[in-house]
């Protein structure tokens, strides 16, 4: 077909370049074929890694009843004022469910174990972790004798991030 387009030109200038042309096309059969041989892992190896276990139980509820009184301490240091409370870590806080879109959240109890952008993990008293997301739920605490109540919907920002957050007032949004 080259020989033929090209017409007056040298016979040993085309097989020269196809010669180039057929060692970039070995050079790219070789890169793709050592791409996809990976090794991964037998059994065995994971079994020894310790990667066949599942996760660790969850830490029982009277440890972190510990942790509970030290929130308190610390979120009483705060004084009480909503504006510090906003801006609180709730991590070991006793929270309650007092509404939510999906009904089998509510009245659910327990101890912060860790706050996410979008869920609380509770350490409910019967050693369950329960995760709730923090969208469309209406979360109670009692602090120094008075209720508080946290709209989950208003409060979708990581803790560390609240704590610079200046918050704007917000109608209260049904559920």
């Amino acid at each position: 077909f080259l020989k033929a387009r090209v017409g007056g030109q040298h016979p040993e200038v085309l097989t020269r370049y196809t010669a180039v042309l057929q060692k970039r096309l070995i050079r790219r059969k070789k890169r793709s074929r050592n791409a996809k041989k990976r090794k991964l892992l037998t059994s065995r190896e994971k079994r020894q890694l310790g990667l066949m276990h599942g996760p660790d139980p969850p830490p029982s509820y009277d440890t972190f009843l510990a942790v509970h009184r030290m929130w308190r301490e610390y979120a009483e240091s705060l004084g009480g004022a909503q504006e510090r409370l906003l801006k609180a870590e709730y991590t070991g806080c006793h929270l309650t469910v007092a509404a939510s879109r999906c009904p089998s959240y509510v009245g659910v109890r327990g101890i912060v174990l860790q706050e996410t952008k979008n869920v609380f993990r509770l350490l409910t008293a019967e050693g369950r972790v329960r995760t709730v997301p923090k969208a469309h739920s209406q979360f109670a605490f009692e602090l120094a004798g008075k209720l508080h109540r946290i709209y989950g919907s208003h409060f979708r920002v990581h803790s560390f991030e609240r704590v610079k957050a200046k918050f704007k007032t917000k109608g209260v949004v049904g559920l």
